[in-house]
């Protein structure tokens, strides 16, 4: 029949669902009809299915808001830093969701402990602490099972760092096997919400350290991804001190427009070419925007004939004179220019400041390169795209050459941190944003010139002499027979001149007088012939030490060019005959072959017979005994204190310090004996020399006098300039010509008993002998 009969079930024992697993209670007293089944029934109770919530749409907006973002901006916008806040906004958001949602879980299951509803969630403590520790000890285990296994090292080392590594991943093993019981235990869902929520607390904490990083420890240094053109600390302080010296210059020179007084000095500063590249102009309007006399100079204008006057500028009495300080980009100072500048003007914080500088990115066109754009082009770019000129319609971006054979995989880049090669590397950018060698930050450079008569207002001890050039006019000469390119030079207790020829790889030998008495030497690499010789030095017992350049080595000679051993070798062709054992200035390396040499420029011997050799290509000075055994080494490649890029000349004094001309950073670093036999590897001087330029092969030369005088030459301005240990310059003479009071690319110095100066002059194939007035020497 059609009779319902209701149940009453509310004094029996119904199971419930806990409440993490999205469903309600039973609700009590609810029938169900089932009067259209077959047979009798009885209405029970039962309980009441919600239907599935649907998935919330906030999530799904911001995952789409976040992928478009970063296929458009990649692929539409200029690769530009703040460009990163429209990508990491719906980032952020998605992110703040996920923990939202993962804390959700959690507090779920705490909260259904706590009302004891849930007997398997009775005490969730222990779970609490420990999926959250073993998440940490996991992810700790696996690095040091990495760490040991990216160590390098081959044979038993590397099998070493394998078993060692197999111990840390046996315990991440019994971690994981931990979590899964525990899992299994009390949910997997609350065990994953809980290291997921371990693994964002270790996120956020590396955030806040990066942050500080980027925002505090690297400011303005360009080792940040973030740094897009950052002006350079140097900036700052050029002003502050520029701000010092106008108000002491013009305070009393107060005006309607200038009220307190210090605005009034006049500022000469570089305005670019005619499009404006190589333009100071920003931030240099912002920083110095209220002063009132500021000249902006075309490059042009720079160019054309300059002279003094191309620095004078209206003064705040309304004269004309020279401009107080001068704000030059380097490459529009042409060696003219510098000359101008040199008359009437010193650089207070040396030759060259940072005006500019960006993150190191390579070049895309140079795979080979370091830097991350040499993955910008891959093995599925089309050889149309690579050989089309970067001007070309349709070619934007090309390389104008094919370059196929160098590209990388596509996916190359992704995996580059999962390659045990790179793990150190990449360890020590994301923690210490330590930038791996060789890579340096882009930057421009700029010049500040300051007026001589306020040499003392700003800045450092400049050592830029105000001396002006002298017109010696040479008293000997000594001629090398033709081809010749001499380039060192040495004299012997006996007065006797030996020089170093590259051109005919011969070593000449004149009188005191510049008579040619014999050479010996020749192309070869034979025992007593030559390739390239350059630096030369004698010791007590009148024995020669030649610099045998291309073929990395050093011969030692006796009195009569007779060949008594030699020492140093290269162990790679480089072609034409020449050898090297190249290191690439690398430390490691540098230690691995002490007597592997790479063109070798500059040699000297000192009072104990050591002899120490310019390695001009490993960025270093080597040190040996007088029979070439290996004593010690210091140096490698960069322009930190101690190091060296392009080392071409060395020299000793009487009391063993050590002068290198460490040409390409344009400086002399001086060393002093360290007490224990040896010289110190940091310099106690280092003095800029104007005019030595990065990548130019016109081997400078240093040596020293008996008075501690110091000579260099200065191929760049046909000059030789003297100066004391500290870098004083107090003599300068030379200039471009043929006469005998000119120079033309002059090389190696050497000073005879009786103080002359015979300097090699290069391109005329002479040395010329020079009486050099009396000046005082010492610091």
């Amino acid at each position: 029949d059609d009779t319902h009969e209701t149940i009453d079930l509310s004094d029996e024992e119904v199971p419930t669902l806990p409440q993490a697993s999205g469903l309600d209670a039973f609700e009590l007293h609810e029938t169900i009809d089932l009067s259209d089944l077959d047979g009798e029934v009885a209405p029970v109770p039962a309980a009441a299915v919600q239907p599935l919530a649907p998935w919330p749409l906030a999530p799904l907006l911001l995952a789409f808001w976040l992928f478009t973002a970063i296929i458009l901006f990649s692929w539409a916008g200029e690769k530009m830093p703040w460009l990163l806040v429209h990508m990491a906004l719906p980032g952020n958001l998605l992110a703040a969701w996920a923990l939202g949602r993962l804390w959700q879980t959690v507090d779920d299951r705490v909260q259904l402990a706590a009302s004891g509803a849930d007997p398997s969630a009775a005490d969730l403590k222990p779970t609490l602490f420990l999926a959250p520790l073993a998440t940490l000890l996991i992810l700790i285990t696996v690095g040091v099972a990495l760490w040991r296994q990216g160590l390098p090292g081959s044979g038993q080392s590397a099998q070493s760092n394998l078993l060692q590594s197999l111990v840390p991943l046996i315990i991440a093993g019994l971690l994981l096997y931990g979590l899964l019981t525990l899992a299994g235990k009390v949910g997997a869902k609350l065990v994953l919400a809980l290291a997921g929520l371990t693994l964002a607390g270790l996120i956020g904490a590396y955030t806040l350290r990066a942050t500080w990083m980027a925002v505090y420890a690297h400011p303005d240094t360009p080792v940040e991804l973030l740094v897009y053109t950052q002006t350079a600390p140097d900036v700052p302080r050029y002003v502050a001190d520029i701000r010092e010296l106008a108000v002491n210059l013009t305070r009393n020179n107060r005006t309607d427009e200038d009220a307190t007084g210090g605005l009034g000095m006049p500022v000469f500063i570089d305005g670019g070419d005619e499009s404006g590249d190589g333009s100071l102009a920003w931030p240099m309007q912002w920083y110095l925007r209220d002063f009132l006399r500021i000249t902006w100079a075309k490059k042009e204008t720079l160019q054309k004939n300059p002279s003094a006057n191309t620095f004078d500028v209206q003064m705040p009495d309304g004269s004309t004179g020279l401009a107080p300080i001068v704000l030059l980009y380097k490459p529009h100072v042409t060696e003219a220019v510098r000359a101008a500048l040199e008359a009437n003007y010193v650089q207070p914080y040396g030759e060259t400041g940072i005006f500019n500088w960006w993150f190191p990115e390579g070049q895309k066109c140079a795979p080979n390169e370091p830097g991350y754009k040499r993955f910008y082009y891959s093995s599925w770019t089309s050889e149309q795209i690579l050989t089309a000129a970067p001007t070309e319609k349709g070619g934007r971006g090309g390389c104008g050459r094919d370059i196929s054979a160098e590209v990388y995989g596509p996916l190359t880049p992704i995996l580059w941190p999962f390659q045990a090669e790179h793990w150190d590397t990449f360890y020590k950018f994301l923690i210490y944003r330590q930038l791996p060698s060789p890579l340096t930050p882009g930057a421009r450079e700029m010049e500040v010139w300051l007026r001589k008569d306020l040499a003392g207002g700003i800045g450092e001890a400049t050592t830029t002499s105000s001396a002006a050039d002298l017109r010696l006019v040479a008293q000997g000469l000594a001629e090398v027979p033709a081809g010749g390119s001499p380039t060192g030079a040495v004299i012997d207790s006996q007065g006797n001149l030996y020089v170093a020829d590259t051109g005919t790889h011969k070593i000449y030998v004149f009188s005191s007088g510049g008579a040619l008495v014999r050479s010996f030497g020749g192309l070869g690499n034979e025992p007593g012939m030559l390739y390239e010789p350059r630096g030369l030095a004698v010791d007590a017992a009148g024995n020669l030490y030649v610099a045998d350049t291309w073929n990395a080595r050093i011969v030692k000679y006796d009195s009569e060019g007779k060949v008594l051993s030699t020492w140093g070798h290269g162990d790679q062709d480089l072609g034409d005959g020449r050898s090297a054992t190249i290191t690439d200035g690398d430390q490691a390396r540098n230690e691995a072959n002490p007597l592997g040499l790479f063109g070798p420029r500059g040699i000297a011997v000192d009072a104990v017979g050591n002899v120490y050799i310019a390695d001009t290509g490993n960025k270093r000075i080597v040190v040996t005994d007088s029979e070439g055994n290996y004593r010690y080494q210091w140096g490698y490649a960069g322009s930190e204190l101690g190091a060296f890029n392009e080392p071409t000349g060395v020299a000793v004094d009487a009391q063993g310090n050590v002068y290198v001309a460490d040409t390409w950073n344009g400086r002399v670093q001086v060393f002093a004996p360290d007490g224990s036999g040896q010289v110190g590897a940091i310099p106690i001087i280092t003095w800029q020399v104007s005019g030595w330029k990065p990548n130019t092969y016109d081997d400078p030369a240093i040596t020293v006098g008996r008075d501690g005088m110091v000579y260099v030459s200065v191929p760049s301005r046909q000059q030789v300039l003297a100066a004391n240990m500290r870098g004083d310059i107090l003599l300068r003479w030379g200039g471009a010509g043929s006469d005998l009071a000119s120079l033309n690319n002059p090389s190696g110095v050497t000073v005879a008993s009786d103080g002359g100066v015979w300097v090699v002059d290069r391109n005329s194939a002479r040395v010329l002998r020079f009486l050099i007035p009396a000046v005082q020497a010492a610091p």
